[in-house]
């Protein structure tokens, strides 16, 4: 049973959902306790052991009517397959055939003859796991792998066995009728076992058709510009980039055990095994003490940049806690902190509250002058050599006085001053831009258009 749960945790993984080692062992440890049979109990173990949200239900039931039922039953009591029983029968004079050519016929041939449905689905299973149906992603890859399966089998040989099986009978172990009802039975048999493969391969195809979506649509909304997302395609992002941060959390993770851990200390792990002869069996390991960075955040959510600001807030929402300190703001002409929203709600709930109700005027003109200038007098006092200050806006300023003064100070302030914009590098500069005056005092100015670029900055940062 441990294959076919450590396949089905792949397929959920390729769905998206999120299965950690720990909870795959747990599951394999509670399909221990129930009997394979009873497909509802281990349906509500697995479930109980995999599943965290009340929303990934559906796709586990998809994925485990694909994986856990069989080829020719109902999957679920009162809910037909579509497939259907397979309908083998058995041939008749088959007895006699298979006491005839037990030892010289393979074992499909003897299967077809049979009408043994159990056998000739493990056939099929196997001929599957042999030429690796489990890497099937599109439909068009459907004739090949039905080819190779066939080959597997080695179904002409098969096909020419149950021809000498059929002139036995004729010699005059049954009559005429019995003769063509057993031909007919043969032929419905061979059918049904083509079926059978088909259905295999459909299934096969299933399993796959959502994971391929998924890395489709994850790899087409990753390049594409927050300023081009359709109303879809921004529903859509929200799960891409649930995953992402996700992704991004378990990086954070293995990069603050490798910290904690250290390089190894050549010199003492010497010291320390010169009773073994200088073979290092005992490791010493520098612990790197890390100085944690504070990161303070200037986010423009004005409506040119709006798409750009919600996903930018959601990774500051997901590093804040890799950080000594992040502080949020938002501003359009005023500056508004929004740290307390992230501090004490959920990611989606604080994203919206710091979108909408924050004290500052949503529907006014961009500003950065007097937003400089606020940070400047209120919040000067607060930074130090230890911060990142990272500015997200187009700097379009409407004109207005650009105080790009303030930015000289804060550089010397801070430890880096970062700027990504989300326009074009090439439009900066042009008509009411003031990203050539704010440039030069900057640490970095990125073109931050899209998610694949805004996980490259995250990816940079957190080294």
């Amino acid at each position: 049973m441990e294959t076919p749960i450590l396949e089905f945790v792949r397929s959920l993984r390729g769905s998206g959902i999120q299965v950690t080692t720990g909870e795959t062992l747990d599951a394999l440890r509670a399909a221990a306790e129930v009997p394979v049979s009873d497909r509802q109990l281990l349906r509500q173990a697995l479930r109980s052991t995999l599943i965290k949200k009340a929303e990934q239900f559906p796709e586990f039931e998809r994925l485990f009517r694909l994986h856990f039922f069989h080829l020719g039953e109902e999957s679920f009591p009162g809910e037909s397959d579509k497939g259907g029983h397979n309908g083998f029968q058995r041939l008749p004079g088959s007895e006699m055939l298979s006491q005839s050519f037990m030892a010289s016929f393979s074992g499909l041939a003897l299967g077809l003859m049979a009408g043994d449905e159990t056998a000739l689905e493990r056939l099929a299973v196997a001929a599957a796991r042999a030429v690796s149906l489990s890497q099937i992603q599109f439909p068009l890859q459907a004739g090949s792998y039905m080819r190779r399966m066939n080959e597997h089998l080695d179904w002409d040989r098969a096909a020419e066995e149950l021809e000498r099986a059929l002139e036995e009978l004729s010699q005059g172990a049954l009559n005429a009728q019995e003769l063509e009802q057993a031909r007919e039975a043969l032929r419905q048999n061979k059918e049904s076992f083509q079926r059978l493969l088909r259905r295999l391969i459909t299934r096969e195809v299933q399993k796959a058709a959502h994971s391929v979506r998924e890395s489709f649509v994850m790899d087409t909304l990753m390049g594409k510009s927050f300023s081009a997302l359709s109303d879809h395609e921004i529903r859509e992002m929200r799960r891409v980039v649930a995953r992402l941060v996700q992704r991004l959390r378990s990086k954070m993770a293995l990069l603050e055990r490798t910290r904690q851990r250290g390089r190894m200390d050549i010199r003492k792990t010497l010291r320390r095994n010169l009773q073994h002869g200088g073979v290092p069996v005992e490791l010493v390991f520098k612990v790197r003490r890390r100085r944690k960075a504070q990161v303070v955040a200037l986010c423009d959510v004005s409506s040119s940049v709006w798409n750009a600001s919600r996903f930018m807030l959601n990774l500051l929402y997901a590093i804040q806690d890799q950080f000594a300190q992040v502080r949020s703001f938002v501003f359009v002409s005023e500056l508004g902190e929004v740290t307390h929203f992230f501090q004490r709600y959920e990611i989606n709930e604080a994203i919206q509250k710091a979108l909408k109700e924050a004290p500052i005027r949503y529907h006014s003109y961009s500003d950065y002058g007097d937003v400089l200038l606020e940070f400047h007098a209120k919040h000067l006092g607060e930074i130090s050599t230890r911060s990142i200050v990272i500015i997200i806006g187009d700097g379009r300023n409407n004109y207005l006085p650009t105080r790009a003064w303030v930015l000289q100070e804060l550089k010397e302030r801070v430890r880096k001053l970062i700027w990504l914009n989300p326009e074009p590098r090439s439009m900066w500069g042009t008509g009411d831009s003031a990203m050539l005056e704010y440039a030069p005092f900057c640490t970095s100015v990125e073109e931050c258009r899209n998610l694949l670029q805004l996980s490259d900055f995250v990816d940079r940062l957190m080294v």
